[in-house]
């Protein structure tokens, strides 16, 4: 049976319907011009086909603008290559990838670097444009300054992001500490989430959102991280491999985990589409099943056991080969037993959750910080019946799950490798509507 034909009938738009006020049409009627072929770029891309931007049917489109061919060392660092051949277009690829992750939009790839830029652009309602060349930033500034067009600019690199808006004036951001500097795919990631919160503001507000009204957004995710992680006898698991899992998963396998267990009982429904985008055309199977497929794809040099079952009913064997757990669960009771295992076999732990508007990520590092119980009053909590996010009657969308997928990578890169810093003691919490966007809470010890 086709993907399509396992969709009949089926909105894999559901989750995010369910929000107050929701206009998915807005979203769908949405035309996008995404500049660049880079880390920032390609999660936007699986950001927007997850929103539904750019529906073929509602004249909707996303087009992607870059250049350069798949190297054989870009397929394993990155992720949305995972069904590029070497040596094919990037743009190509990844209109592929994206049409794969959500066949309803319609997405062109059109090779370009400098010129002709004008033949191109102009159609859209915006432009993101998200390189670390200033050059081509200078251009799209140009032309967004000198035809009133909507523009968000973004660059990374692998301690700092930085996103600038243009919606109503003339402005020319600097964006010169980036120059000739590599984006990061941790960084990255999460600055991708960002824009897409705000682009789907621009496109679909609420009534209680807070659109961005700053004209440029900073953020220092690590304070003098190396040029690459020591990963080396690196044991991942993942409790749960639902949405975190399929935007968390793909990052450790391209910053070269040597071995991950992935743990989810769960099979992948229509509507897990619209969030968890490692799931493509695979309507039916097993989360974890495709999980393993997918991850030794991307990285063949991963090793991956994977368990379809619940984290309560793991051998403890598996669970202490682990150097760290990150869990993605949507119940109390999963969470007070993960932490329980991590605290009985000293194991650091990543625990994370949204709504469509937050996220908040809490480490637990047995001796060196508060846990999770102590920080959210977890055991106080255990009893209360938090409904499948199938039922949801607020779900998460996918901006958000990006976000929390990349604070938690974060916190898993300083456990794994301390020369990214410490493990934050207390929460580390993004909420959509607030101008600082991003905050470290720590906790109060009396």
């Amino acid at each position: 049976m086709s993907w399509k034909e396992c969709l009949y009938g089926a909105n894999i738009y559901d989750r995010q319907e369910r929000i107050k006020g929701w206009k998915q049409r807005n979203l769908k009627k949405a035309r996008i011009s995404l500049i660049g072929c880079d880390y920032i770029s390609q999660f936007l891309l699986a950001a927007f086909a997850g929103l539904g931007i750019g529906h073929e049917r509602e004249n909707g489109w996303i087009m992607i603008f870059g250049n350069g061919k798949v190297r054989g060392e870009e397929k394993v660092k990155y992720p949305f290559y995972l069904e590029a051949r070497i040596g094919e277009e990037k743009v190509l690829a990844l209109e592929k990838i994206g049409k794969r992750m959500n066949p309803n939009l319609s997405i062109k790839g059109v090779n370009w670097l400098y010129e002709g830029m004008e033949t191109f652009l102009g159609g859209e309602d915006l432009i993101v444009e998200a390189t670390n060349d200033l050059k081509i930033k200078e251009k799209i500034v140009e032309f967004s300054n000198k035809n009133r067009k909507p523009l968000i600019s973004a660059s990374c690199d692998k301690s700092k992001i930085k996103i600038f808006f243009n919606f109503h004036s003339n402005s020319n951001p600097d964006f010169s500490y980036f120059e000739n500097k590599k984006q990061n795919i941790v960084t990255a990631e999460l600055a991708a989430g960002i824009i897409a919160d705000e682009v789907r503001k621009f496109f679909n507000p609420l009534k209680d959102d807070l659109a961005y009204d700053k004209k440029e957004f900073e953020f220092q995710l690590f304070e003098n991280p190396p040029e690459e992680p020591r990963m080396g006898n690196s044991n991942i698991l993942m409790a749960g491999f639902g949405t975190g899992g399929c935007w968390e998963g793909p990052v450790y396998a391209c910053l070269g985990v040597k071995e991950m267990s992935i743990v989810d009982p769960d099979f992948i429904e229509p509507t897990n589409l619209n969030r968890q985008w490692l799931f493509y055309c695979s309507v039916g199977r097993r989360k974890v099943e495709v999980g393993k497929e997918r991850l030794e794809k991307i990285n063949p040099k991963l090793k991956i056991e994977a368990y379809a079952k619940r984290f309560e009913e793991l051998d403890d064997s598996v669970i202490k080969k682990a150097n760290v757990i990150v869990e993605g669960v949507d119940s109390f009771e999963s969470r007070y037993e993960i932490l329980k295992k991590s605290l009985e076999f000293k194991i650091p732990y990543v625990s994370s959750g949204v709504t469509f508007d937050s996220a908040r990520v809490v480490t637990t590092y047995p001796g060196k910080t508060s846990d999770l119980d102590e920080v959210l009053g977890i055991s106080r909590l255990i009893k209360v019946k938090r409904a499948s996010c199938a039922w949801e009657r607020n779900p998460s969308i996918v901006t958000t799950n990006i976000i929390a997928s990349a604070l938690s990578a974060s916190e898993t890169l300083k456990i794994l490798d301390e020369r990214y810093g410490e493990p934050f003691d207390g929460i580390i919490r993004y909420e959509s509507n607030s101008k600082n966007k991003i905050f470290f809470q720590k906790i109060r010890k009396d």
